[in-house]
């Protein structure tokens, strides 16, 4: 059988973005911290930083620049507010709960 003619059959289908966020995301907790309204805050923020604005970083206080990386960080103490914060201080935080396995 050429590639051209190759069986179709058994592929999968393609998920729409949503219908494939929805399955990743199972856990009621998650969907309501990643839900609609962070989405909307990370985008109002992503086009204040492409602006120019100066957001600083909400772990290191440094700005933010258009060509770098951040994520949406939350509060260790309140997870409902969301701030910008460098890729890697969001991420090497020392209070967010780890969910590997301690060896």
């Amino acid at each position: 059988m050429s590639a051209d003619h190759a069986d179709r059959s058994r592929s999968l289908p393609i998920e729409p973005g949503r219908a494939n966020w929805l399955r990743l995301v199972r856990n009621k907790k998650q969907r309501e911290r990643y839900g609609p309204a962070h989405l909307r805050r990370r985008r109002d923020f992503a086009r204040r930083i492409e602006r120019g604005e100066m957001i600083h970083c909400f772990r290191c206080g440094d700005e933010i620049g258009a060509d770098q990386d951040w994520d949406l960080d939350h509060d260790d103490r309140n997870l409902s507010p969301s701030y910008p914060s460098h890729r890697g201080c969001n991420r090497a935080a020392p209070n967010q709960v780890k969910t590997s396995r301690v060896w």
